[in-house]
């Protein structure tokens, strides 16, 4: 099953990431307390068709997280998708004009991501697609924590300026081709949390 997107189009065609403050504090809230204490897994490195979900390595990738969901809010259906989705359909219409699908719910359903200082908390330098995720297009970042709560745990891309604030803004959205190189640093400090949904389309071509 896929939260379908709407086809857009435009012809213009660009490469860059961008970030900016879509959502205000009642929305990360909602996204935190849908949190349950015990559904968060390590999350896990490498993996392909045959033997999906790939191996614990803390050395690369040290995190835990669990699926975000989808329910109905203040009359507003398929909550949050809808909003978050609007995001992406506008900023890839604007930029990347990527040919998007959406959101594939079965098999690679967005997360919300949870960092901690006394698990060292990182992820380094990778891309989001590979030989299990080759059709992912897009991936977008959330932050839900408050800057004040954590320090380190950086969201760095390749090529683009590093050490801007606003990047952690509570309700920032940052976005980019899910082919582009990234990492997040170290966390020295706290606990960072965040929801990160990669959207799937047609193979490259």
């Amino acid at each position: 099953m896929f939260y379908k997107f709407d086809n857009i189009q435009n012809p213009k065609v660009d490469w860059q990431f961008i970030y900016k403050k879509e959502f205000n504090d009642e929305f990360c809230d909602l996204l935190l307390n849908s949190c349950e204490d015990d559904k968060w897994v390590a999350a896990r490195v490498g993996g392909d068709p045959g033997k999906p979900g790939g191996m614990l390595d803390t050395e690369i990738r040290s995190v835990s997280h669990q699926p975000s969901k989808m329910g109905e809010y203040k009359g507003m259906q398929s909550f949050p998708y809808h909003h978050i989705a609007d995001k992406i359909m506008r900023a890839n219409s604007e930029i990347w004009r990527l040919d998007l699908t959406g959101f594939n719910m079965e098999t690679d359903q967005p997360n919300i991501l949870r960092y901690r200082e006394k698990e060292a908390g990182h992820y380094n330098w990778h891309l989001d697609i590979g030989a299990e995720f080759s059709n992912r297009k897009l991936t977008c970042i959330i932050q839900l924590s408050d800057p004040k709560d954590y320090d380190g745990c950086d969201v760095e891309i390749l090529g683009a300026p590093t050490g801007e604030k606003k990047l952690k803004e509570r309700g920032t959205v940052i976005m980019f081709p899910s082919y582009v190189q990234h990492r997040v640093t170290k966390i020295t400090r706290g606990t960072r949390y965040c929801w990160v949904g990669w959207v799937h389309g047609p193979h490259f071509r």
